[in-house]
Protein backbone atom coordinates (compact mmCIF):
# COMPACT_ATOMS: atom_id res chain seq x y z
CA UNK A 1 0.00 0.00 0.00
CA UNK A 2 2.86 2.22 0.70
CA UNK A 3 4.35 1.99 -2.49
CA UNK A 4 1.35 2.35 -4.07
CA UNK A 5 0.98 5.91 -2.16
CA UNK A 6 4.39 6.69 -3.66
CA UNK A 7 3.64 5.70 -7.17
CA UNK A 8 0.10 7.41 -7.26
CA UNK A 9 -1.66 4.58 -8.26
CA UNK A 10 -4.39 2.21 -6.64
CA UNK A 11 -3.24 -0.44 -4.69
CA UNK A 12 -5.32 -3.50 -4.76
CA UNK A 13 -4.68 -6.52 -2.28
CA UNK A 14 -5.11 -10.40 -2.87
CA UNK A 15 -4.98 -11.93 0.16
CA UNK A 16 -7.11 -14.55 2.67
CA UNK A 17 -6.31 -12.74 5.68
CA UNK A 18 -4.22 -8.93 6.70
CA UNK A 19 -1.19 -8.66 8.29
CA UNK A 20 -3.31 -6.45 11.18
CA UNK A 21 -5.47 -9.54 11.73
CA UNK A 22 -2.35 -11.88 12.17
CA UNK A 23 -0.29 -9.82 14.66
CA UNK A 24 -3.70 -8.47 16.21
CA UNK A 25 -3.27 -12.18 18.49
CA UNK A 26 -0.05 -12.16 19.09
CA UNK A 27 1.43 -10.31 21.96
CA UNK A 28 3.72 -7.98 20.07
CA UNK A 29 3.84 -3.97 20.28
CA UNK A 30 0.75 -2.83 19.40
CA UNK A 31 2.47 0.52 17.24
CA UNK A 32 3.67 -2.30 14.87
CA UNK A 33 -0.44 -3.14 14.76
CA UNK A 34 -1.11 0.34 13.70
CA UNK A 35 1.41 0.94 11.35
CA UNK A 36 0.10 -2.06 9.52
CA UNK A 37 -3.72 -0.53 10.18
CA UNK A 38 -2.19 2.69 8.61
CA UNK A 39 -0.69 0.81 5.48
CA UNK A 40 -4.53 -0.32 5.15
CA UNK A 41 -6.14 2.82 4.83
CA UNK A 42 -4.66 3.24 1.28
CA UNK A 43 -5.75 -0.27 -0.34
CA UNK A 44 -8.34 0.61 -2.99
CA UNK A 45 -9.73 -2.92 -3.76
CA UNK A 46 -9.19 -5.95 -1.61
CA UNK A 47 -9.36 -8.95 -3.53
CA UNK A 48 -10.76 -11.50 -0.72
CA UNK A 49 -9.98 -15.82 -1.20
CA UNK A 50 -11.93 -18.36 -0.26
CA UNK A 51 -11.32 -19.23 3.39
CA UNK A 52 -10.57 -16.05 4.34
CA UNK A 53 -10.63 -14.19 7.77
CA UNK A 54 -10.54 -10.56 9.09
CA UNK A 55 -11.34 -7.73 6.42
CA UNK A 56 -10.16 -4.45 5.57
CA UNK A 57 -12.42 -1.40 7.43
CA UNK A 58 -11.71 1.53 5.25
CA UNK A 59 -14.19 1.84 3.09
CA UNK A 60 -12.69 0.34 -0.12
CA UNK A 61 -13.90 -2.03 -2.88
CA UNK A 62 -13.69 -5.52 -1.97
CA UNK A 63 -14.06 -8.64 -4.17
CA UNK A 64 -15.06 -12.11 -2.86
CA UNK A 65 -13.16 -14.81 -4.97
CA UNK A 66 -12.79 -18.49 -5.13
CA UNK A 67 -9.11 -20.82 -5.01
CA UNK A 68 -6.54 -20.43 -7.17
CA UNK A 69 -4.04 -22.96 -8.68
CA UNK A 70 -0.59 -22.58 -11.06
CA UNK A 71 -2.58 -24.68 -14.03
CA UNK A 72 -2.19 -28.45 -13.59
CA UNK A 73 -0.61 -29.87 -16.53
CA UNK A 74 -3.44 -32.93 -17.10
CA UNK A 75 -1.19 -34.77 -19.07
CA UNK A 76 1.70 -35.03 -17.17
CA UNK A 77 -0.83 -35.15 -14.12
CA UNK A 78 -1.28 -39.11 -16.42
CA UNK A 79 2.49 -39.75 -16.42
CA UNK A 80 3.22 -39.60 -12.96
CA UNK A 81 -0.04 -41.85 -12.35
CA UNK A 82 1.34 -44.24 -14.87
CA UNK A 83 5.03 -44.09 -13.42
CA UNK A 84 4.45 -44.24 -9.79
CA UNK A 85 0.44 -44.96 -8.90
CA UNK A 86 1.06 -43.16 -6.11
CA UNK A 87 -1.85 -42.31 -3.79
CA UNK A 88 -0.55 -39.89 -0.84
CA UNK A 89 1.18 -37.01 -1.19
CA UNK A 90 2.60 -36.28 2.13
CA UNK A 91 4.37 -32.41 2.65
CA UNK A 92 5.33 -29.99 5.50
CA UNK A 93 6.86 -27.10 4.04
CA UNK A 94 10.33 -25.88 4.27
CA UNK A 95 9.55 -25.12 7.93
CA UNK A 96 9.15 -28.41 9.71
CA UNK A 97 10.95 -31.70 10.19
CA UNK A 98 8.93 -34.67 11.23
CA UNK A 99 11.20 -37.68 11.44
CA UNK A 100 10.06 -41.08 11.72
CA UNK A 101 7.05 -40.88 10.17
CA UNK A 102 5.41 -44.75 10.10
CA UNK A 103 2.98 -45.68 7.38
CA UNK A 104 0.53 -48.77 8.40
CA UNK A 105 -1.29 -50.64 6.06
CA UNK A 106 0.25 -48.49 2.78
CA UNK A 107 0.99 -50.90 -0.35
CA UNK A 108 0.83 -47.93 -3.00
CA UNK A 109 3.18 -45.26 -3.34
CA UNK A 110 3.59 -42.32 -1.75
CA UNK A 111 5.10 -39.08 -2.95
CA UNK A 112 6.91 -36.68 -0.29
CA UNK A 113 8.78 -33.29 -0.04
CA UNK A 114 11.78 -32.27 1.85
CA UNK A 115 11.33 -32.07 5.78
CA UNK A 116 9.45 -35.83 5.96
CA UNK A 117 11.57 -38.57 6.74
CA UNK A 118 9.50 -42.10 7.11
CA UNK A 119 10.58 -44.54 9.16
CA UNK A 120 10.44 -47.17 5.91
CA UNK A 121 10.59 -45.68 2.77
CA UNK A 122 10.24 -48.72 0.30
CA UNK A 123 7.09 -47.18 -1.51
CA UNK A 124 8.27 -43.52 -1.17
CA UNK A 125 9.23 -40.97 -4.03
CA UNK A 126 10.64 -37.81 -2.64
CA UNK A 127 11.08 -34.68 -4.74
CA UNK A 128 13.65 -32.95 -4.56
CA UNK A 129 13.64 -29.12 -3.43
CA UNK A 130 14.06 -27.96 -7.08
CA UNK A 131 10.84 -29.54 -8.08
CA UNK A 132 8.84 -26.59 -9.39
CA UNK A 133 5.54 -28.15 -10.19
CA UNK A 134 4.29 -29.54 -6.77
CA UNK A 135 0.50 -29.55 -7.70
CA UNK A 136 1.03 -31.63 -10.62
CA UNK A 137 1.42 -34.65 -7.92
CA UNK A 138 -0.61 -33.27 -5.57
CA UNK A 139 -3.01 -33.68 -8.32
CA UNK A 140 -1.94 -37.31 -9.42
CA UNK A 141 -2.47 -38.27 -5.39
CA UNK A 142 -6.18 -39.26 -4.54
CA UNK A 143 -5.41 -38.05 -0.82
CA UNK A 144 -3.07 -35.29 0.77
CA UNK A 145 -1.61 -34.65 3.65
CA UNK A 146 -0.14 -31.31 4.70
CA UNK A 147 -0.24 -28.49 7.06
CA UNK A 148 -3.37 -26.10 6.10
CA UNK A 149 -1.44 -23.60 4.37
CA UNK A 150 -3.65 -21.25 1.99
CA UNK A 151 -1.54 -22.46 -1.15
CA UNK A 152 -1.47 -26.11 -0.74
CA UNK A 153 -5.15 -26.52 0.44
CA UNK A 154 -6.54 -24.49 -2.11
CA UNK A 155 -3.87 -26.81 -4.61
CA UNK A 156 -5.39 -29.59 -3.17
CA UNK A 157 -9.36 -29.01 -3.85
CA UNK A 158 -8.57 -27.74 -7.24
CA UNK A 159 -6.91 -30.96 -8.26
CA UNK A 160 -9.77 -33.03 -6.48
CA UNK A 161 -7.44 -34.31 -3.78
CA UNK A 162 -8.85 -35.71 -0.33
CA UNK A 163 -7.19 -33.50 2.16
CA UNK A 164 -5.83 -34.87 5.42
CA UNK A 165 -4.53 -32.19 7.22
CA UNK A 166 -2.18 -31.53 10.25
CA UNK A 167 -3.90 -29.77 13.43
CA UNK A 168 -1.40 -27.34 14.52
CA UNK A 169 -3.50 -25.16 17.32
CA UNK A 170 -0.92 -22.65 17.68
CA UNK A 171 -1.18 -21.60 14.56
CA UNK A 172 -4.73 -19.57 13.83
CA UNK A 173 -4.72 -19.36 10.42
CA UNK A 174 -4.25 -23.11 9.99
CA UNK A 175 -6.91 -23.59 12.72
CA UNK A 176 -9.25 -21.34 11.16
CA UNK A 177 -8.82 -23.39 7.24
CA UNK A 178 -9.62 -26.78 9.36
CA UNK A 179 -12.07 -25.66 11.02
CA UNK A 180 -14.04 -24.13 8.18
CA UNK A 181 -13.25 -27.26 5.70
CA UNK A 182 -14.35 -29.68 8.44
CA UNK A 183 -17.64 -27.81 8.60
CA UNK A 184 -18.23 -27.61 4.61
CA UNK A 185 -16.98 -31.89 4.55
CA UNK A 186 -13.92 -30.95 2.56
CA UNK A 187 -11.25 -32.20 4.42
CA UNK A 188 -10.68 -34.25 8.12
CA UNK A 189 -7.39 -33.67 10.19
CA UNK A 190 -4.89 -35.47 12.18
CA UNK A 191 -2.53 -34.63 15.24
CA UNK A 192 1.44 -34.70 14.64
CA UNK A 193 1.19 -37.82 16.65
CA UNK A 194 -1.11 -39.60 14.77
CA UNK A 195 0.77 -38.33 11.69
CA UNK A 196 4.42 -40.33 13.29
CA UNK A 197 2.28 -43.97 13.36
CA UNK A 198 -0.51 -43.68 11.15
CA UNK A 199 -2.91 -46.57 10.34
CA UNK A 200 -3.98 -46.10 6.24
CA UNK A 201 -6.57 -48.24 5.99
CA UNK A 202 -8.16 -46.19 9.14
CA UNK A 203 -7.30 -42.89 7.88
CA UNK A 204 -8.26 -43.45 4.17
CA UNK A 205 -11.99 -44.98 5.78
CA UNK A 206 -12.11 -41.36 7.93
CA UNK A 207 -11.63 -39.32 4.64
CA UNK A 208 -13.38 -41.27 1.97
CA UNK A 209 -16.62 -41.40 4.72
CA UNK A 210 -16.41 -37.43 5.81
CA UNK A 211 -14.93 -35.69 2.80
CA UNK A 212 -17.86 -34.68 -0.06
CA UNK A 213 -16.63 -36.17 -3.53
CA UNK A 214 -19.11 -33.88 -5.26
CA UNK A 215 -18.71 -30.58 -3.75
CA UNK A 216 -15.22 -31.68 -4.14
CA UNK A 217 -15.42 -32.19 -7.90
CA UNK A 218 -17.10 -28.87 -8.26
CA UNK A 219 -14.16 -26.88 -7.32
CA UNK A 220 -12.41 -24.90 -10.26
CA UNK A 221 -9.74 -22.41 -10.11
CA UNK A 222 -10.74 -18.73 -9.79
CA UNK A 223 -7.95 -17.51 -11.49
CA UNK A 224 -9.91 -15.39 -14.44
CA UNK A 225 -12.24 -14.06 -12.12
CA UNK A 226 -9.14 -12.09 -10.51
CA UNK A 227 -7.51 -11.33 -13.47
CA UNK A 228 -11.04 -9.67 -14.80
CA UNK A 229 -11.19 -7.89 -11.61
CA UNK A 230 -7.76 -6.30 -12.57
CA UNK A 231 -8.22 -5.90 -15.71
CA UNK A 232 -5.64 -7.70 -17.29
CA UNK A 233 -8.07 -9.67 -19.51
CA UNK A 234 -12.31 -8.81 -20.40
Amino acid sequence: PLVADVLGCDCYAISNFTWKDQYERFEISKDIIKRFAEANESIAHYIRYALSFGDITNGCKVSNVGFICRTINHGFVKEIKSKYNPEIFLTLGKSAVINNVNFRNLASTIIITEGVELASNNNAVKLPLSTLDTHNYIAACEYVIAKAGWSTVSEGLIGGSKLILLDRPSVYEDTFIINKLKKEKLAISITEDQLKNLDFDLIKSCADEKIDTKKLASIKSDTRTILKILNVIK
